[in-house]
């Protein structure tokens, strides 16, 4: 009898128990247009190199480079921000995004965000998510800037701990 019952749980539910369907690829990308996430990508892509230009220079603290050496990061840092523009392009990210949305929000869930976002106050959000996608990224390099010199010092004390025990074995 459990057995039955477990192979009765197993198999699919159907009628009005069965799961919503998945949202279309048509419906997310009209979701994508009405969000502009294409935009929202390309803006953000945009800023890649003075983000990258920033987080260098935090992370070199009070280094000083000869030109020879700054020569090298700079390039290091267009190698960088070329190869994450070329691979994180909307182009390379689009399908992949689709899929997930169709994953992740059934048709009925696409549908309430298309009618959010039509609305006035929908286009607020979407307006204004890139200063607070921007202030965001401000306030956490804040942060990391405040925290550096603790993981720096984290960072030297384990490097010293495993040159004492390379030392030890020898």
């Amino acid at each position: 009898m459990r057995i039955l019952v477990a192979m009765l749980c197993l198999l699919p539910v159907s009628g009005s128990l069965a799961a919503d369907p998945a949202a279309s690829e048509a419906s997310v990308r009209t979701l994508m247009e009405v969000t502009r996430a294409r935009q929202l990508m390309d803006g953000a892509m945009a800023q890649l190199d003075a983000v990258m230009q920033g987080s260098m220079k935090q992370a070199m603290g009070s280094a000083t480079f000869t030109a020879q050496q700054q020569a090298v990061l700079d390039e290091m840092r267009s190698r960088i921000v070329g190869l994450l523009t070329r691979e994180m392009s909307w182009e390379k990210l689009e399908p992949d995004l689709i899929g997930l949305y169709q994953k992740t929000f059934t048709e009925e869930e696409v549908a309430g965000m298309l009618d959010f976002y039509r609305t006035k106050a929908g286009q607020a959000v979407i307006t204004k998510m890139p200063v607070i996608m921007q202030y965001s990224l401000q306030l956490i390099q804040e942060r990391m800037g405040a925290v550096a010199p603790e993981l720096q010092r984290i960072q030297r004390e384990s490097l010293e701990q495993m040159k004492a025990c390379c030392a030890s074995e020898e």
